[in-house]
């Protein structure tokens, strides 16, 4: 593979719009105002940007129900705007991916305005249609009754609001479009490959796929589907033929599916839900007391044998395993972690792995998740992760100029002591401390997605782990110990350590708290305080 490749080896960030930097006063983030903060991301460090969905929209998901894919919804800007985004971002060395929502797009598309007519016509097969009477059962999703012109149901996954597009399911009437081949569906797909060139010629740097397991569902099956695959290698090569583009899942059950669908990435979702996230709000109040990333501690071995394996099988299918810090879509890691020392442990973690990693904006100033925040647009549980951005602790977190009542969602209380300006000002804030880790990822190979990692420390049931990062240069040591509780921990090198070859000291680098150089020996003797991280350079 080509270890090379820019989107093997950048350093993301993902930005919810509409959270993220209002410039008009109307409440709600848009495009000026992520040109405004893009030279913020640049001190950070940040090498591309995601964007959640910018398309005009009923927002009933929050954009994730699309009304039109070349376009730009209103209350973000225009293409004018979007354009400009990606000639400022471009200018500092920034690249820029969107996102493909090509599992469904809103009921209020026009195409889904025409499929549902009862006069048949070009746009008929493109979604999901069975009889009433007949409602055929795939094992997940629902079928709308009554609502169109058309005698039949349509099949969302998700919303109501949400139809889902017709890529070849078995299941259905060969009249409905039950073929991949069928030159209906064809179309349809061609259609979406014009989304995506439409996108690449505006010099969008590449792209994250949303749902992407979910494009065909057939009955009694399991898996990617066949179509699902062969849909996604069609835009693949779409996508190479503009050269050195990203193209990221949003997750896989299954790593060999990377390779089928042709992604050259994919993040790390369910593993880190059950790292980094309790259960859903409604369903468990408290955080769970056997999280590692806790003050509690917990064991870490089932996260770093299930990752490590995939990261494997991912690099010798030419892509690679984003770890993330958090995402619009689950509860943010503040929650499980609890205290700011913690939540810099996991970004020590997560920026000296072998990865591309992906930080979710706010979690590099520790924002909080807000419990119980009335949902908008199907947030759900997910509002709580979706608050404004905390920049300064002037009025409304220097988010927005708007009265407070017009915000998209509430700035959370904590905002005049947790924010950019003042964590900026603090050496050992979590925003330096993340910035820190950042600039040696980017200076130290031997850190980065292709160093090798040797676990020097990592056993069931223990609270802490430590690892060395080695081959590309300077070798590195890296310690965490979240947990409350300190702990002393002996390493005894065998002498086939080759990190350690001609080593002396173990020099700190970045650390929550300061730490001596400790001399390297054949037994290495290291004191790890509670809510602990050091991140040694072996000298």
């Amino acid at each position: 593979m080509n270890s090379s490749k820019w989107y093997l080896n950048s350093v993301f960030y993902q930005i919810y719009p509409q959270s993220f930097q209002d410039s008009n006063g109307d409440g709600i983030g848009d495009l000026e105002g992520i040109i405004y903060r893009l030279d913020y991301l640049k001190s950070l460090g940040i090498d591309a940007i995601w964007l959640n969905p910018i398309y005009p929209s009923p927002f009933k998901d929050a954009g994730y129900d699309v009304a039109d894919y070349k376009n730009i919804a209103p209350r973000y800007g225009d293409l004018n705007t979007f354009d400009r985004l990606i000639k400022e971002a471009h200018k500092r060395g920034i690249k820029v991916l969107m996102d493909l929502v090509f599992n469904h797009t809103s009921n209020e598309h026009p195409w889904f305005k025409q499929s549902q007519k009862m006069e048949r016509n070009r746009y008929s097969k493109w979604y999901v249609w069975c009889s009433p009477f007949e409602p055929i059962n795939l094992g997940t999703g629902s079928w709308a009754m009554w609502v169109s012109e058309r005698y039949e149901s349509y099949y969302h996954q998700f919303t109501f609001y949400q139809p889902d597009l017709n890529f070849g399911f078995p299941n259905l009437a060969r009249e409905d479009g039950n073929s991949y081949d069928d030159p209906d569906l064809k179309a349809l797909r061609e259609e979406l490959k014009g989304v995506v060139r439409f996108w690449l010629d505006r010099g969008v740097d590449g792209f994250r796929a949303d749902a992407m397991e979910a494009l065909v569902i057939e009955a009694g099956k399991k898996g990617i589907h066949g179509n699902t695959a062969r849909f996604w290698s069609e835009i693949r090569q779409v996508i190479d033929s503009y050269k050195d583009k990203a193209f990221i899942a949003e997750g896989f059950h299954h790593t060999e599916d990377i390779a089928r669908c042709k992604f050259n990435g994919c993040f790390f979702i369910p593993q880190t839900w059950r790292l980094l996230a309790p259960d859903p709000p409604q369903r468990k109040r408290e955080p769970s007391p056997v999280k590692f990333f806790s003050p509690q501690g917990g064991d870490l071995t089932w996260f770093v044998e299930e990752y490590l394996k995939e990261y494997k099988e991912a690099i010798e299918q030419d892509a690679i395993i984003n770890m993330i810090s958090g995402s619009h879509d689950m509860p943010r890691m503040s929650w499980i972690c609890q205290k700011d020392e913690i939540i810099k442990a996991y970004f020590a973690m997560l920026l000296t792995y072998p990865t591309a990693p992906f930080i979710y904006y706010g979690d590099e100033i520790g924002m909080q998740y807000w419990v119980n925040l009335p949902s908008r647009e199907g947030a759900s549980f997910r509002t709580g992760s979706r608050t404004p951005m905390q920049w300064n602790g002037k009025k409304n977190a220097g988010f927005s100029s708007a009265e407070s009542s017009r915000l998209y969602f509430p700035v959370n209380k904590d905002y005049p002591v947790r924010n950019v300006e003042i964590q900026e000002s603090s050496p050992t804030s979590i925003l330096n401390t993340v910035k820190g880790l950042i600039k040696l990822r980017k200076e130290n190979p031997s850190s980065g997605a292709f160093g090798n990692i040797r676990h020097l420390h990592l056993k069931k049931g223990d609270k802490s782990y430590i690892y060395s990062r080695y081959g590309q240069g300077d070798a590195f040591l890296i310690a965490l110990n979240p947990s409350d509780t300190s702990r002393k921990i002996r390493l005894k090198l065998t002498g086939e350590e080759e990190e350690f070859k001609g080593a002396k000291y173990l020099v700190p680098e970045i650390s929550s708290q300061k730490v001596p150089k400790i001399a390297v020996e054949k037994e290495i003797s290291l004191w790890l305080p509670s809510n602990f991280f050091a991140v040694y350079r072996i000298s």
